[in-house]
């Protein structure tokens, strides 16, 4: 009879619910077991390969990565190329026997889905942010064939792989959860196989044989599990379990496992018969879900295949848990986290979401490894601290034992690019791990698989990237190049030693795109399973909001312009103006069209995390459209009779202060523009000529509004005198010889004078002060106190009346009228022009002071002497020309000069090709070379005077150095012999050939003139010439003197070109030896000269 078992379990469900229908679950599966296994070839050959893929598109690769496929035909593995048509073949290369040259590696061909099952595989609508805490119930169901090829699993060893104390799933989700999760057996009746009511394992038997499917998932796996399902419907009552009343069973409800009898195909390529690949799918369309108590079951299930076995190892064994406890992920909701398309690894060994299903001691997947610190976050079983500012030394135990993560950056589970920082020990299910240490987690929540790999070489992980990644101490990203499924350098600092993850460290913590995060991991260790290291994190805090540009706080203008920005990087801003609700915004934020009155506008950043700042920033400013008015408070309004005058105004705005009112004025007709606009109040103005004016004012407020009606005064300056003084001088000045060109002078010549003349009109004015500037920079010198200035007939004046201060005088001067200044030894002393020289125009101007406390200036130009433009000329009065045979030459030179003195010249040479600059000027006048080596040169040297002026047309000697360049050799054709009875004599004339003297001359230089010779013996002995009648002979000249040999310096006149030679012998010559020790003739050395 049906079991109609107890509805109430513990179920603890911490999730949102979904409400109504279900669709049909995504189809995911447990990823191929990679453990390297042995095949033999034909010919015993046996060779290593490696299972990658899934259900839906698996293979075998060689552990280098190259694809194999068999041929069926001869029964050889070849290895696999691309097909030219897309997709790949076999080579004709066997493996084992033949390189794989010029085939790549990885080769991946994923077929197309059953057909219609691409439809039927749309996503289950997992609820978002779900926790799973508390229990949850599973069936079992083990599903056999007609005839059996179950293996060997029974229904207490199914019981005891699922809900045994230890070594079971529910053990492994008990301690990877913290004892946040557990699986509970389903209440049934069956106790076929050796069962137990309520253990949760209900075993029956299918009317049909096992489809095979182990490489091929299609409907055929989902009739299993909808056959099953209905087989096993008279043991269960599914009603029970819909505890939202909803009418169907969720995975939270009720997770649903079927064992098939027969064997795993994810385990091996060559499984020990009928398989199939472990999987997670759903039951709809056209293999629709069954209505079981009048509830739709088996929208979500997952199966496997029930014992592992390869041909090359058999009996095999029963299922481990990693297969098991892999799909029952996926029914709480977790994604594969390995690369489906199989181009790398994912995250490999280091989750059980990815190959780490596999990680085994005894057998693989008997001790799977825990869950990525993601998929615990994302369930609930662990809350990551969130790091703010800096731990320093921070202590974390095994996650494997401890829920103790650390996260970098803020986000969730479903939002945001953040880092995980765990501490991996070999503890309890982690205990087949390939490596310990802290592992570095990079999330990016908004990725939805890990099929897309980058590294540094590789794809850009600014374009994409993993949604959760293992980041490698050791910077090799070994998982993302498909090399291995992890390894100890993975682990920081592992065995790479590397201790440090910052923004400069390889690899890196920047974002994927590259920004910096500024974030850091450093100063890590591990002692005793316990990892130690400084985590910097960022403020956790909402962020402050900045605004960093506005408007004036008053303006006249109706639209606004604002910029702002946040204390964190990536925030998004809302912004709103006045009294409006806030809106999504960018900086700059821009408003147009405002009316006049006070506007707020107020803008608050939102960090990545979702933070907002509860304070907006604001700004409040006021637009003015109304200007002010200008009032003159003080001024002429009529006609003048001085030159000058002062006005005096004020303002008032409708905004603005009266204190904070800028102004602009003019005087029309002089002022054609209106001065800049200043806080004045007040301007004067002097020296105004007869005629009329206008004083024009107008006023500016802090919002920039002028008054388009400025303030006017109108008024005449009348005055009878008119036109301005005049001052002339009736001389020049001129150089007085040895006096330093003294300006004035009393010996017998005029006294310079200068004569000021007034205009005419107006009316008789008394001069208070008198005063004589020049533009020149002389001083003035009274020729040791003797001179003075004197006004007309009156009085001297002061000295200071030059260039020092006001001459106070006191004299009136009509109309028309005019005075003399005129200097009595006076002079203007030069010596501190430059050479003492003055050339200069000079400008005076005199400054005269009326008693009224106006005053007037008058100028002069006194034209000076004319300044010295002419150059000095140069010449060379010592120094080589033509060809000379010394390496050294010597020059002197002088110049002379219209105005400067020879003895005030200076020179600047040069020697040219070898300096190919002027030297300085100075006073040298002579210069000497040594060491120059053969070649043309050119001696150039000029003069320049006092005034600076340089000589245009140096001088210059052109000259050849020549000198020879080796040593002249002799040369000897004979040899010295005893001629006997004849004292040893050198040379003879009794018919043998006379000997000769060859000299050779060097290479190089010119055709040179021999003008004497001379040879010479080291030896003591004497030449005789035989009596008188022979001689020395040069070629076929003439005889030579017989003082040639050791008397004294033969006279001769001949050309030797260079690189030749030319010949003396003697005639009868011979050297008498009887002066030699026991008459013996021992000549050592001869030398011609």
């Amino acid at each position: 009879m049906k079991w109609m078992g107890y509805r109430e379990f513990a179920l603890l469900v911490a999730a949102w619910i979904v409400i109504g229908l279900l669709p049909p679950a995504e189809l995911l599966a447990v990823p191929a077991r990679t453990t390297p296994e042995d095949l033999r070839q034909p010919d015993g050959t046996v060779i290593t390969v490696r299972q990658f893929g899934d259900e839906w598109s698996n293979g075998l690769r060689t552990p280098d990565g190259y694809t194999i496929l068999k041929d069926d035909r001869t029964g050889y593995w070849m290895f696999a190329e691309d097909a030219p048509s897309g997709g790949m073949r076999r080579s004709n290369r066997i493996v084992g026997r033949h390189a794989p040259t010029g085939i790549r590696k990885f080769i991946r061909e994923r077929p197309a889905r059953a057909p219609g099952l691409a439809a039927e595989a749309a996503p289950f609508a997992a609820p978002s942010l779900t926790a799973n805490l508390g229990s949850q119930p599973l069936l079992v169901i083990h599903a056999d064939f007609t005839p059996s090829v179950r293996v060997g699993s029974t229904a207490a060893s199914l019981h005891n792989k699922f809900f045994g104390a230890t070594g079971s799933v529910r053990h492994y989700y008990q301690t990877a959860s913290y004892g946040n999760f557990s699986i509970e057996p389903a209440p049934e009746n069956n106790v076929a196989l050796g069962g137990l009511v309520n253990d949760g394992i209900v075993s029956v038997t299918l009317n049909y044989t096992h489809p095979n499917t182990g490489s091929a998932i299609d409907n055929r796996n989902r009739n299993i599990t909808r056959d099953a399902l209905i087989a096993a419907n008279q043991y269960v009552d599914f009603s029970q379990f819909d505890l939202n009343g909803d009418g169907v069973l969720s995975p939270t409800e009720l997770h649903i496992i079927i064992v098939v009898a027969g064997y795993e195909r994810s385990y091996t390529s060559s499984p020990c018969g009928a398989s199939t690949w472990g999987h997670r799918w759903g039951l709809s369309g056209s293999v629709p879900a069954p209505t079981l108590d009048g509830k739709i079951v088996g929208r979500t299930y997952a199966a496997f295949g029930e014992w592992h076995c390869s041909t090359s190892n058999t009996p095999g064994h029963e299922a481990t848990i990693g297969i098991m406890a892999h799909e029952l992920g996926h029914d709480l909701g977790l994604p594969d986290l390995y690369d489906t398309d199989g181009s790398s690894r994912g995250v490999g060994a280091w989750s059980i979401m990815a190959g780490g299903s596999w990680n085994g001691i005894a057998r693989p997947g008997d001790s799977p490894a825990h869950f990525d610190p993601w998929s615990k976050f994302f369930q609930g079983w662990t809350s990551p601290t969130l790091v703010t500012g800096t731990l320093a030394n921070q202590s974390i135990a095994a996650s494997a034992a401890t829920p103790q993560v650390y996260q970098l950056l803020p986000g969730t589970p479903s939002s945001g690019e953040y880092f995980l920082i765990e501490n991996r020990q070999r503890v309890n299910y982690d205990a087949a791990i390939p490596g310990t240490g802290l592992l570095i987690w990079r999330i990016d929540a908004s990725k939805s698989n890990n099929d897309a790999e980058c590294f540094p070489g590789g794809p850009s992980c600014a374009v994409a990237h993993y949604k959760v990644a293992v980041v490698p101490a050791d910077n090799l990203f070994n998982l993302e190049r498909n090399m291995n499924s992890g390894d100890a350098g993975d682990p920081w600092p592992g065995s790479s030693g590397n201790a440090n993850f910052t923004a400069l460290s390889l690899p890196n913590s920047n974002f994927y795109s590259g920004a910096p995060s500024g974030v850091s991991v450093t100063a890590i260790g591990v002692a005793n399973g316990v990892a130690t290291a400084t985590l910097s994190g960022l403020d956790n805090g909402p962020p402050d909001t900045l605004i960093s540009g506005s408007p004036q706080a008053l303006t006249s203008a109706t639209n606004a312009d604002f910029t702002f920005t946040s204390s964190k990087a990536n925030s998004t801003f809302a912004c709103k103006l006045d009294g409006g609700a806030f809106a999504s915004c960018t900086s700059p934020k821009s408003y147009s069209g405002l009316v006049a009155g006070s506007h707020t506008f107020s803008v608050q950043a939102t960090d990545q995390g979702g933070s907002t700042d509860p304070t907006p920033a604001i700004f409040t400013w006021t637009i003015d459209n109304i200007a002010p008015d200008t009032s003159i408070t003080n001024g002429p309004a009529q006609s003048i009779t001085q030159n000058s005058t002062t006005f005096n105004w004020t303002g008032s705005d409708n905004v603005s202060t009266a204190g904070n009112l800028v102004y602009a004025y003019r005087l029309d007709p002089i002022e054609p523009n209106f001065s800049a606009f200043g806080a004045v109040t007040e301007k004067s103005y002097s020296g105004l000529a007869n005629g009329n004016y206008t004083f024009i004012v107008k006023a500016k407020d802090q919002a920039g509004n002028e008054d388009a009606t400025p303030a006017t005064r109108s008024f005449a300056v009348n005055i009878v005198a008119a036109g301005p003084i005049v001052l002339a001088y009736n001389g020049m000045l001129r150089d007085r010889v040895g006096q330093n060109n003294q300006f004035g002078f009393g010996d017998g010549r005029p006294d310079p004078t200068f004569t000021v003349t007034f205009p005419a009109g107006g009316t008789t004015r008394t001069v208070t002060l008198l005063r004589l500037d020049s533009s020149d920079g002389g001083v003035w010198d009274t020729n040791a106190g003797t001179g003075f200035w004197t006004l007309g007939a009156a009085s001297s004046l002061d000295a200071g009346l030059y260039n020092a201060g006001n001459d106070a005088v006191s004299f009136a001067v009509a109309p028309a009228g005019s005075f003399n200044l005129f200097a009595s030894e006076w002079h203007l002393n030069t010596t501190s022009f430059p050479n003492g020289l003055f050339h200069a125009d000079a400008e005076f101007t005199l400054t005269v002071g009326f008693s009224d406390g106006s005053s007037a200036t008058a100028q002069t130009t006194i034209t000076g002497p004319p300044s010295d433009t002419t150059a000095p000329d140069t010449n060379i009065t010592a120094g080589p020309s033509g060809t000379i045979t010394a390496n050294s030459a010597t020059f002197g030179w002088s110049g002379s000069d219209n105005a400067t003195t020879t003895g005030n010249l200076v020179y600047a040479y040069r020697l040219d090709p070898i300096e190919p600059n002027f030297s300085a000027f100075g006073a040298a006048t002579s210069r000497a070379y040594s060491n120059l080596p053969n070649g043309n040169y050119t001696f150039v040297v000029k003069a320049r005077d006092q005034a600076g002026n340089e000589d245009t047309t140096p001088a210059t000697h052109a000259f050849t150095v020549n000198v020879a360049t080796g040593p002249i050799v002799l040369t000897y054709n004979g040899m010295l012999r005893d001629r006997v009875g004849q004292n040893n004599q050198f040379g003879f004339g009794d018919g043998r050939p006379d000997p000769t003297f060859t000299v050779t001359f060097p290479a190089g230089g010119t055709t040179r003139t021999v003008t004497s010779l001379r040879l010479d013996s080291s030896d003591g002995g004497v030449w005789d010439t035989n009596g008188g009648s022979f001689y020395w002979t040069l070629g076929a000249a003439a005889g030579l003197d017989t003082a040639l040999y050791n008397g004294a310096n033969d006279g001769v006149s001949f050309a030797v070109n260079p690189g030749t030679s030319f010949n003396l012998f003697a005639s009868e010559w011979y050297l008498d030896t009887t002066s030699f020790p026991n008459g013996l003739f021992f000549v050592r050395e001869l030398a011609l000269r």
